[in-house]
């Protein structure tokens, strides 16, 4: 059981971490879609919302996981139904665990946010 959680929240940093190299590597790209999110404010707008809105439930997501995590260790732990020896290496999640996960998405949304924010820039550069 510790195994398939500790597959899932690594699925979901490779999942997300993919998410953002595919919006990125549209964004620069593709030059109709730089064209709408520079004509369109709206879209833009809404663009960084979604954006935004991604991070934040992917934060929550990891906050969640540790949490449960944590339950799931200590209650494993109470049973007793195994030697301890034989998920050692579920001891115990680092403090910093929630930044580690967090850092490389947050990285990249700002990237995608400056880039959504400079496309006057990129598209006047190019055209």
């Amino acid at each position: 059981m510790l195994q398939g959680y500790y597959d899932a929240i690594e699925a979901r940093l490779f999942g997300s971490i993919t998410l953002f190299v595919v919006i990125l590597g549209w964004l620069i790209s593709s030059a109709p879609a730089r064209q709408m999110l520079r004509n369109h404010w709206w879209v833009r707008m809404l663009s960084l919302v979604a954006l935004t809105s991604v991070l934040v439930m992917y934060g929550w997501n990891v906050r969640h996981w540790l949490r449960r995590w944590r339950g799931i260790r200590d209650d494993v732990a109470k049973i007793g139904y195994m030697e301890p020896k034989f998920y050692t290496r579920y001891e115990r999640v680092p403090r910093g665990s929630w930044f580690l996960y967090f850092a490389p998405i947050f990285l990249l949304y700002l990237f995608s946010i400056t880039v959504l924010l400079a496309l006057d820039i990129l598209i006047e550069g190019t055209c």
